[in-house]
């Protein structure tokens, strides 16, 4: 439920517009990071990509972490994933979580060199493989351009809570709206 100081979607939205505007203070902000994290319920992830594309065209660079898991997936080989599991068990799991956040880390790093503003989607897929700091801490430094996040969630504070809040992040290195 929202009280009336929780901003909509259009005040967020604003809000990045204006961060956006002084790219340099945001790297301060953020400790270096140069991320921005959105938080939208459920259903308004597609609603707030789309208004994205509206207000930024052209100059926005897209990148979708359920297709780098299905990526990460292929590179791996369904099989010996499969494989690996039935006999190293959960173990696997940790190996392909870091192929997984290196194909992210790598995408994210070469969006950001190519347009002014890397919008990241779809990040409820890293639950169950990892939260959103090691990404973040994985490309501090690293960004040419602001990324924003679109997590799909709720905010209390600077802890970030997943749908029913089973998996909750706490994020430092982030503007967080």
């Amino acid at each position: 439920m929202l009280s009336r100081n929780d901003p909509t979607l259009s005040d967020k939205l604003n809000l990045i517009s204006e961060i956006l505007e002084r790219p340099d203070l945001l790297a301060n902000e953020t400790e270096g990071s140069k991320v921005i994290i959105l938080t939208v319920s459920p259903k308004e992830e597609i609603v707030a990509l789309r208004d994205l594309k509206l207000r930024l065209g052209e100059e926005t660079g897209m990148l979708d972490c359920a297709k780098a898991l299905s990526e990460t997936a292929e590179n791996y080989g369904l099989e010996n994933l499969a494989e690996d599991y039935d006999f190293f068990g959960k173990s696997c799991v940790k190996d392909f979580s870091n192929r997984f956040l290196s194909r992210l880390t790598r995408a994210l790093e070469e969006t950001s060199k190519s347009f002014p503003l890397t919008v990241v989607c779809r990040l409820g897929i890293l639950n169950g493989f990892f939260s959103l700091n090691p990404l973040i801490e994985a490309v501090t430094g690293k960004l040419a351009n602001p990324a924003l996040m679109i997590y799909p969630g709720k905010r209390e504070d600077r802890i970030l809570k997943f749908l029913d809040g089973r998996h909750t992040a706490s994020v430092y290195r982030a503007v967080i709206l």
